[in-house]
């Protein structure tokens, strides 16, 4: 197969919402998703075989999909993320790795995510899953602190308006004296560059207008 077929394949797949099971097993043993079964030797069409039954076995454990075969379409995030813990290393595609792995991010959003990874993979697939909501929780921790120091800025900025030297009215005589006092006392002034300075009062600002 050259290049070019590989990638369009790969373009189908990646964007497919509903595959079946058998179809990510040809493509996590790097076959085209729709490759025909005649199109396969005995061997790669057995171990084909073996893989969408694992994932289809998992996928029945939802008793919504209880009834369902390795040959019908489910939601692709579900169906790949039943996948997840039956990659090996030495044969998965590394694209389809990263649709595998993104498919489990979205699933860890969902509000009954601890459920239904242990329904799809066990305690393994629970303990990846939950360290990627930790994870994400840790980023989303970064920016909240990001913006609450954004905040705190904007209100020492207010408040030196108010209660500090007169001519402190003024944003740009406030910088300076910062950028006096860091240089008497030897402070590095990195991240304290007249456009970030002025760009955190404003983000403060906005914080606080719309009430975060």
């Amino acid at each position: 197969m050259n290049n070019t077929q590989s990638d369009n394949n790969l373009f189908y797949f990646n964007r497919l919402t509903y595959i079946t099971p058998h179809e990510v097993a040809l493509a996590m043993n790097g076959f085209d998703y729709d490759t025909e079964n005649d199109e396969l030797t005995d061997i790669q069409l057995k171990e084909v075989i073996r893989l969408r039954k694992a994932i289809t076995r998992n996928l029945q454990l939802i008793n919504e999909y209880k009834n369902i075969s390795a040959t019908q379409k489910v939601e692709a995030n579900l169906v790949l993320t039943a996948a997840y813990i039956f990659q090996r290393e030495d044969i998965v595609p590394p694209e389809i790795k990263e649709r595998i792995e993104n498919a489990l991010q979205q699933q860890v959003k969902n509000k009954d995510w601890g459920d239904i990874l242990m329904m799809l993979g066990g305690s393994e697939l629970y303990e990846v899953g939950k360290k990627l909501r930790s994870n994400g929780r840790g980023q989303y921790r970064k920016d909240d602190e990001d913006n609450y120091s954004c905040k705190l800025i904007y209100l020492l900025i207010e408040l030196l308006k108010k209660h500090g030297k007169g001519n402190y009215s003024d944003n740009s005589v406030i910088y300076n004296d910062i950028v006096s006092f860091c240089n008497e006392n030897e402070i590095l002034l990195k991240g304290l560059k007249k456009a970030t300075f002025y760009k955190k009062i404003k983000l403060g600002k906005d914080i606080i207008k719309y009430g975060e």
